[in-house]
């Protein structure tokens, strides 16, 4: 803790900007907490330079099994590494393959690259699998890291080719501007980002992507001022290139948080930011600011209580599961799908009588699961049936007259434009997702889904699918109080 005269391995981070700031506010509980946070997050001498030799390593063997294979192209270490702003014991390597362009920017390059991928995972015999994003790429095991080793073409930032066209410009530009205290700046922002979970871009998490961080520092000059300026904006306008009047910049963008890439400045970088995510950092940035703790940094997931006192609170609220089948394909995919799926119950939920109260999703190991809650398990009764407008034909009017005459207590009348009984019946939420789901589609993501209510059930499915403790965080909702002391 620092009271009074700091340790050794704290004075290295005494001239921090936010130390600075935290000491110059009086802020004793921040400077603690951020000490505490840094001496946990930042690489030992040892640990860095084990790291930036591996990368070195992996870079030589592409280099030569792209000599080997008389393909010429360039190799790069890209991200994180590259720049210096990984986090201790979280460090993912991105090898890049930089390519000339293709001969037209209408070539098809993506059956090119996944040969070239082919090749080379052939060529380096290590631990490997091809896996695709916007097109192919190798993820490497090696020597108990994570590595990706990725083609790009060599094409300017504002008319790339491929998507990650522009990272070898992101490393330049970041390594420009950043020193050793902002590296550390940008760390704490990460440390922070991910434990209050908004770190990475990806459809599952609509979060904050590694170079949005290392641009919000260059940006603010620290992690203290990033996070005080940015959880007090409704609209947040980041434009380092200096190109955007507000008013262009929201009608261009229609986001409600850009940040412009300084390499490309037709390109929002935080464009995957979901607005509860936005609201979320938020929300945690405030109280973080309020009474600062290392468990933003490092959350503890609450214990799990006895499946006894699960299955009770299960039982006494109207929940209802649906569990998707995965079929192989990448997350972003399966996500972006599966998202899609969970807005669409919502939708058609807000229009039924079961009134809807949270529905959440969460990634099984196999599975997809979409929690729902309502107030209710079933429709009341008597209820209205809305039945085909007098402008349809005349066979899907009869054909609904037929249907609901035999159960209907009253009708067939019209009500607006629509012909309606009422009928002395309700309908259970199980059975209406299922016809639901039914006339949704699923594929390619999921193979088959299942609609689940019964509570021991929930639980057995949750426990197979390893996922029990996202599954009771999605019950109880309380995992912002985790962050709170009493």
């Amino acid at each position: 803790m620092f009271h009074g005269e700091p340790s050794g391995a704290q004075k290295r981070f005494l001239e921090l900007p936010s130390i600075r700031i935290a000491r110059e506010e009086g802020r004793e509980d921040l400077v603690n907490t951020l000490l505490e946070v840094l001496h946990r997050i930042v690489p030992s001498d040892e640990e860095d330079k084990r790291v930036r030799e591996l990368a070195e390593k992996i870079k030589l063997k592409v280099e030569e099994a792209l000599r080997k294979l008389e393909i010429q192209a360039s190799v790069e270490i890209e991200g994180s590494v590259a720049r210096g702003t990984w986090i201790s014991g979280s460090v993912d390597f991105d090898i890049f393959i930089l390519l000339p362009p293709p001969p037209t920017s209408e070539y098809e390059y993506k059956g090119m690259l996944e040969d070239l991928v082919m090749k080379v995972m052939r060529e380096l015999d290590l631990r490997s699998q091809m896996r695709y994003a916007e097109h192919p790429y190798l993820h490497v095991w090696i020597e108990g890291y994570e590595v990706d080793i990725v083609p790009a073409f060599e094409s300017h930032p504002e008319k790339i080719i491929s998507a990650v066209d522009r990272t070898p410009y992101h490393t330049r530009y970041v390594r420009s501007m950043l020193n050793d205290d902002l590296r550390n700046e940008v760390r704490l922002l990460k440390g922070f980002l991910k434990g209050i979970g908004v770190y990475g871009a990806e459809i599952k998490v609509g979060g904050f992507s590694g170079y949005a961080c290392e641009l919000l520092i260059i940006y603010y000059g620290s992690f203290l001022q990033a996070v005080k300026e940015l959880s007090r904006k409704k609209r947040i306008l980041i434009d380092l290139t200096r190109t955007w009047s507000p008013e262009d910049a929201f009608k261009k963008f229609n986001h409600s948080f850009i940040l412009v890439d300084p390499v490309d400045r037709n390109r929002n970088v935080t464009n995957a930011l979901r607005r509860e995510t936005i609201c979320r950092f938020q929300l945690l940035s405030k109280l973080f600011l309020a009474k600062p703790s290392s468990k933003f940094f490092f959350p503890k997931a609450p214990d799990l209580p006895k499946d006894e006192s699960i299955i009770s609170e299960i039982s006494r609220r109207k929940l209802c599961m649906l569990v998707l089948r995965r079929s192989n394909v990448p997350p972003d995919v399966y996500w972006g799908q599966a998202l899609r799926i969970m807005h669409k119950i919502k939708n058609v939920l807000e229009r039924s009588e079961f009134s809807p109260i949270f529905l959440g999703i969460s990634e099984g190991k196999n599975s997809m699961i979409i929690l729902i809650e309502t107030r209710f398990h079933a429709t009341p009764t008597p209820r209205i049936v809305s039945g085909p407008p007098t402008s349809a034909s005349t066979e899907n009017i009869l054909s609904f007259i037929r249907k609901y005459r035999g159960r209907s207590i009253a009708g067939p009348w019209i009500e607006g434009q629509r012909i309606v009984f009422l009928v002395d019946e309700s309908v259970l939420l199980s059975d209406f997702l299922e016809e639901y789901v039914k006339t949704i589609k699923i594929e390619p993501s999921f193979t088959s889904f299942e609609i689940i209510d019964s509570p021991s059930k929930m639980l057995e499915v949750a426990r197979e699918e390893e996922m029990l403790q996202d599954m009771y965080s999605l019950v109880i909702r309380r995992e912002i109080l985790n962050y709170i002391d009493e």
